[in-house]
């Protein structure tokens, strides 16, 4: 926390600029995950708290990380020399996205999904709205999000825009998200792997990921393999 203070008020405000201006000269991408900072910002907002996505999440992720790391969060954001931290260092990323966009560092979507309140599978909506929300319109935070992502990986001959010769995945909207970015929420279809599902089949999939989070097996059988991974091991030998 002290570490985050100091970062917000002893911000050198030119020598951002001339790290900025260097990395739009490199071959250097900036990924700034923006909604990991929101929920240390957000911790103790009720309603941020209340996620109806929180039915996807399995119990053990729930119960076992995400309300312990939420509320230590929540309670540094109300006690001690550094509260509001989180909040500060949330804005200021916020506004040092827009600036390097501005100078044209190239930026790149990721979310560190399932970090705590990071939702896999929505998070990469969530990420756009952050970047709308930080000052970057529409229009570009998607080419970041698609043709600038495929670009970087290289994979820009079969990937990021829709053309002949391309690979077909692509989502059928029921609204523009170059007016509004939520619109990437409002899926209607989904073309995948050349297979084609509706929206009544994607719903389908839907409850079957919020039946598996609340199934005891499988949270048994998660909770089997978080114990036999290699860090876990490494840690129980220590």
């Amino acid at each position: 926390m002290a570490f985050r203070h100091r970062l917000v008020n002893e911000q050198d405000e030119s020598r951002c600029r001339e790290l900025m201006r260097a990395m739009a000269k490199s071959t250097t991408a900036w990924v700034p995950t923006l909604q990991v900072l929101r929920m240390a910002a957000r911790a103790d907002d009720a309603v941020f708290r209340a996620d109806e996505r929180l039915r996807y999440i399995p119990w053990l992720i729930k119960h076992g990380m995400w309300y312990a790391d939420a509320d230590r969060a929540a309670a540094s954001a109300k006690t001690g020399p550094y509260r509001e931290s989180d909040k500060m260092m949330y804005q200021l990323a916020q506004s040092q996205v827009a600036q390097a966009h501005a100078a044209g560092v190239e930026l790149l979507i990721g979310t560190d999904a399932g970090d705590t309140y990071v939702f896999p599978g929505f998070s990469v909506h969530d990420e756009l709205a952050e970047f709308v929300a930080a000052g970057i319109s529409p229009a570009a935070t998607l080419k970041i999000a698609t043709l600038g992502a495929a670009r970087y990986a290289g994979a820009a001959q079969d990937f990021g825009s829709i053309e002949v010769g391309k690979v077909a995945d692509i989502l059928l909207l029921d609204s523009n998200p170059l007016v509004d970015i939520s619109a990437t929420r409002r899926i209607q279809g989904m073309l995948f792997d050349g297979q084609f599902y509706n929206r009544e089949g994607l719903d389908q999939l839907m409850q079957f990921g919020a039946a598996q989070a609340s199934s005891l097996q499988f949270n048994l059988q998660l909770l089997w393999r978080m114990l036999n991974s290699p860090i876990v091991r490494v840690q129980l030998a220590d």
